[in-house]
């Protein structure tokens, strides 16, 4: 029975951040255009679409947000996405980078796995490279 629960509330969890993210992804996308360039070829896209959404995770919402716990649940989510947004380039890119990090730090924490920030990470990603190649023209 409690393992049902569990699963429950990670779903729910799951749930909850993909609306956030949703939410957050259209705002941002209305409000500011595209600006990162499309990467090249499959290599540009698998590194974009995957192999940086994995690292970036393991990073930030596993070890990153594990090391700042002893600061508290709340500041260690904070700290993460601050860290997460500092790698990002531009200010608007940095400002979608925070709120991403804070829902994806929040999931990571209520779930207890990092399952629910990868999959929408990996999401984000590949609607970013869709939306930066639609804007070249390129199907």
């Amino acid at each position: 029975m409690k393992e049902k629960q569990e699963k429950a509330a990670r779903w729910k969890t799951f749930g909850i951040a993909t609306l956030l993210w949703a939410g957050l992804a259209a705002a941002f996308s209305v409000l500011f255009p595209a600006e990162a360039a499309a990467p090249a070829g499959l290599a540009g896209v698998l590194r974009n679409c995957l192999v940086l959404p994995v690292a970036e995770e393991l990073i930030f919402r596993g070890a990153a947000l594990r090391l700042l716990q002893p600061l508290g649940k709340n500041a260690a989510i904070a700290g993460q996405a601050v860290l997460f947004a500092a790698m990002h380039g531009s200010w608007t890119a940095k400002a979608y980078a925070l709120g991403m990090g804070l829902i994806f730090g929040w999931a990571a924490d209520r779930a207890g796995s990092l399952l629910p920030g990868l999959v929408l990470h990996i999401l984000n990603n590949g609607i970013v490279l869709a939306d930066c190649l639609a804007e070249r023209g390129i199907p």
